[in-house]
């Protein structure tokens, strides 16, 4: 019981800090939206701050953590009293107007409202009740998070899988403060869920900036809640959604940038300038393919100066300021990745880069790239032979035009069979179907529109400009990434920007009934289509853990004999014997030889163990089992460039090699011997040591 307290006052420390940040930031912007997004900049911040501090004198434990947010929430409490005393003003100014303003808005707006709070809901109960169940989360995302708990550092370490460098996000800073101060992997969901959010919100807060009124405000933040990939990575510890927010933070202060007349040194240009700095850092530490998707409004940000003619002193400073945050905030990300690779930008570039980007930058295949990449994105249904046969001929026969093998590695994921995947609900391959046609379908229209200059109504040039160039960062992101049979979520901050085009189309139509028949029409329909990313996840949560229940028993007694021997031996019963069988759903047969390893070292009463892994390994169960039990897991017998730091003095007493062939009966480790004890299948074994 006294765990659970202290886990809640640990847990409302960190939470307490960032509300704190909300009121203070709030004092100065008045505007709740935008104090929020400023917030989450702010936080973040001192979220990479407080985990590097720590980690150099290898301190980065519950404690030490949680005493730094409590000492940060007393200075702003401190400044906050001060603001109070001086301005004699209520601690969140325009709360009372917005109260008022909530009961004024129509019934449409309040549908809009309550189906954005329905899938907020719905998604944060996803997120606090599913396990950990994706692959990539197994073999990196949540492996990072608990070496770097264990380790009591968030520095490199020896490791089989490089990809727990390769990929290193901001997303797992934020999940390893989670998961120190409940613990366990209870938030872990929560981190993208929290960043779905506040997309959402930066979505209305960018409409704003555009001139859109509340009500398209209200529908652009529909528009990007609604989007099934989304939907579906908001429970999940991928960092898809993280990166999409800092493409919309980045975005919405650019817009902020772009306004200005003059560009001129004062306090406000230059705090704009840190949180568009900011921003940009935080998406190229979450994802590197992010920035991709910022670069064309980069440019627009480059180009609207200097057509306002800015004084080149000025610029000069802001772009200064811009660098030197920039620096500063991926400057331990940077000494990490040199130490290893002797590269800044990446510990291992040479291996993960040209697997994500193309290796060829020829108009034709960059055009075919863009057209297979664009193509998953609308979901078609397998089922129907005709239509999937005829699509993939077009890739087919396009490629053939055009010279070149779609299929070719330079193009293709490991040189992957382009294939279209089946209208599925996942959090890896799900497409953005409507959304993306119906964003193709109306900048069309605005284009249209544009061009017509007797039309009664002209599109603002800002607007128009925003579109096309959303557009841009779509094709130039899905243009240079590989074909890959999950790349729609390697997409979404490119896609988060599509949702803009219905809006201005809608907006453009002069007859205001006909407008308001086809606004409704859009909300209906992307609510309606939706609601079973929304809802059905859960229910084949279930659905599919019976199912495999039933596969092991129907595939032998001995084998469902191991898996219920060990699920019944724990304390949480029923829920545990189906939280077991979702997460190993992506790979059942992983289930039996991870739980007979598990079953051994716990009997043995084991709390030294080393590992031997394969590239694609899964690493988090083994420390999610063990969560309970005092043991340190380590990777040894490392060959790749991290080994520099396996260490010679830990001497494992158990050594397991998971999806790897086992050398001999026995072999000699730092100098000890280890005899094979068990095995499981022919790429499972037990090693332990001989004393």
């Amino acid at each position: 019981m006294l765990g659970h307290i202290l886990t809640l006052l640990f847990i409302l420390n960190c939470f307490t800090t960032w509300c704190l940040c909300f009121v203070f930031v709030n004092k100065s912007f008045r505007h709740f939206r935008i104090s929020f997004i400023v917030s989450n900049c702010l936080f973040a911040v001192l979220t990479l701050l407080f985990l590097v501090l720590l980690s150099i004198p290898v301190q980065l434990t519950r404690v030490n953590l949680s005493l730094l947010w409590f000492i940060t929430n007393v200075l702003l409490f401190v400044l906050i009293y001060r603001q109070l005393k001086k301005s004699n003003d209520r601690v969140l100014p325009g709360l009372v107007d917005i109260y008022k303003s909530f009961h004024c808005i129509s019934l449409p707006e309040k549908f809009i409202f309550l189906f954005l709070l329905i899938i907020f809901v719905t998604s944060l109960i996803n997120a606090l009740v599913s396990p950990i169940a994706y692959v990539d989360s197994h073999e990196y995302h949540m492996a990072v998070v608990v070496n770097w708990i264990q380790n009591q550092s968030i520095a490199n370490y020896a490791t089989h899988i490089c990809r727990q460098f390769a990929t290193t996000s901001f997303s797992h800073y934020a999940i390893t403060n989670l998961f120190l101060l409940t613990g366990s992997d209870l938030l872990a969901n929560t981190v993208q869920w929290f960043y779905f959010l506040s997309s959402a919100i930066a979505i209305s807060v960018i409409a704003e900036k555009l001139g859109l009124s509340g009500r398209f405000q209200l529908i652009s933040a529909l528009l990007y809640a609604t989007l099934p990939l989304a939907i579906l990575q908001s429970y999940t510890t991928q960092n898809d959604i993280v990166a999409t927010f800092w493409c919309l933070s980045f975005v919405m202060f650019a817009l902020d940038a772009i306004s200005k007349d003059k560009l001129v040194i004062s306090g406000e240009n230059i705090f704009t300038v840190a949180l568009l700095s900011a921003s940009l850092s935080f998406a190229f530490l979450t994802k590197g393919t992010a920035v991709i998707a910022i670069f064309p409004f980069f440019i627009w940000l480059i180009v609207a100066r200097i057509i306002k003619k800015d004084r080149v002193f000025d610029l000069f400073k802001c772009v200064c300021i811009a660098i030197a945050i920039f620096i500063i905030l991926n400057m331990f990300g940077f000494y990490q990745n040199y130490k290893i690779s002797g590269n800044f930008l990446s510990a291992y570039s040479e291996s993960v880069l040209p697997a994500i980007h193309i290796e060829s930058i020829e108009p034709r295949a960059i055009f075919l790239n863009s057209i297979k990449n664009t193509w998953m994105q609308l979901d078609f249904d397998i089922s129907n032979n005709n239509g999937t046969q005829l699509a993939e001929k077009v890739v087919h026969g396009l490629a053939g035009f055009l010279g070149i093998t779609e299929n070719d590695s330079y193009f293709s994921w490991t040189g992957r069979e382009f294939a279209l995947r089946p209208l599925q609900i996942h959090s890896a391959y799900s497409g953005n179907r409507w959304h993306v046609l119906l964003s193709f379908v109306s900048f069309l229209f605005v284009f249209v529109i544009f061009l017509c200059r007797k039309y009664k109504f002209k599109v603002e040039k800002k607007q128009f400009l925003f579109i096309v160039i959303s557009l841009c960062s779509f094709i130039l992101l899905a243009s240079i990434t590989k074909w890959q049979p999950w790349v729609t979520r390697l997409l979404s901050p490119a896609t988060a920007l599509l949702v803009f085009s219905p809006v201005f189309a809608v907006r453009l139509i002069s007859n205001s009934i006909v407008k308001r028949i086809i606004a409704g029409f859009l909300v209906i329909l992307l609510s309606a289509t939706s609601l079973p990313y929304v809802f059905l996840l859960q229910g084949q949560y279930i659905i599919y853990t019976y199912q495999t229940r039933s596969t092991l028993v129907a595939d032998g007694a001995d084998k469902a004999e191991i898996v219920r021997r060990y699920l019944s031996s724990n304390a949480t019963g029923a829920h545990f014997y189906s939280r077991d069988f979702w997460i190993f759903k992506d790979a059942r047969d992983k289930l039996i030889p991870y739980i007979t390893m598990l079953d051994f070292i716990k009997d043995n009463n084991f709390s030294q163990i080393g590992l031997v892994l394969k590239l694609a390994s899964w690493e988090y169960p083994f420390h999610y089992y063990l969560i309970d039990h005092e043991t340190t897991i380590r990777h040894v017998m490392v060959e790749n460039r991290s080994s520099i730091y396996e260490s010679l003095d830990f001497i494992p007493e158990v050594i397991l090699f998971v999806d790897v062939e086992y050398p001999e009966e026995s072999f000699y480790y730092n100098g000890h011997k280890y005899i094979h004890v068990l095995s499981i299948g022919e790429l499972h074994s037990v090693f332990v040591r001989d004393d």
